[in-house]
């Protein structure tokens, strides 16, 4: 479970939190324990615990019942486990199109492997997302090639060069006008372009081999 509508934003502490509570805690078992234990477990202050514990249960990660009474011990049950999680937390940022993200988290946590087996079928399933974000995304098996027009000597670099440095407006030789490309609509006045309207997109190419990310937008 991700979260809630009402959760707070997911980040690298919350995720480093429930890995050193899984470290400690099976989940999905109910366990006795009180602030002062988890205190020591995580390193950190008894108010920076409570605090801790209230964020990661309305994200949704785990339940907390306090002890009433002196003596009484409060309980605690880790709802997920950190894999899974880390998981659906990697695809969350594949949809959105942060595949930078996505690699960061991977790599922090030790999961490159696992992301890039992942990847290709994440990808699929955002493709309807991100074209309603003007956003493309492939995945290429092998060096990309050099695709600077000035550069570029390749035959394979002329998909990236044509994609990349397309242009707003063409000149059609046969009918000796200028028509709109990538431009939607241009309008001139008093002889002077003065509007262009064209699309916004971005980019973006990851290799499959490697767990970097280079982002073109």
């Amino acid at each position: 479970m991700v979260g809630n509508q009402s959760s707070p934003f997911i980040n690298q502490v919350h995720l480093q939190r429930l890995k050193q509570l899984c470290d400690h805690y099976e989940p999905h078992q109910t366990t006795k324990t009180d602030i002062p234990t988890l205190s020591k477990q995580l390193n950190c202050s008894d108010r920076n615990v409570a605090k801790l514990v209230k964020t990661l249960a309305n994200i949704g990660w785990l339940s907390w019942q306090p002890g009433r009474g002196r003596g009484n011990k409060s309980e605690i049950t880790i709802l997920t486990n950190f894999e899974a999680t880390l998981m659906q937390v990697l695809e969350l940022y594949c949809h959105k199109g942060q595949l930078s993200e996505a690699s960061r988290y991977a790599d922090i946590f030790g999961f490159n492997n696992t992301f890039r087996k992942r990847l290709p079928h994440w990808l699929s399933a955002a493709q309807e997302n991100l074209k309603a974000q003007n956003t493309l995304i492939t995945l290429v098996p092998y060096t990309i090639p050099n695709f600077h027009p000035l550069w570029a000597y390749r035959a394979a670099s002329r998909l990236y060069v044509d994609a990349l440095f397309d242009t707003l407006l063409k000149y059609d030789s046969e009918t000796k006008t200028i028509r709109p490309h990538l431009a939607h609509y241009y309008e001139f006045r008093d002889n002077e372009l003065c509007s262009v309207f064209a699309p916004m997109w971005s980019f973006t190419m990851v290799r499959s081999s490697q767990p970097n990310m280079s982002q073109l937008a």
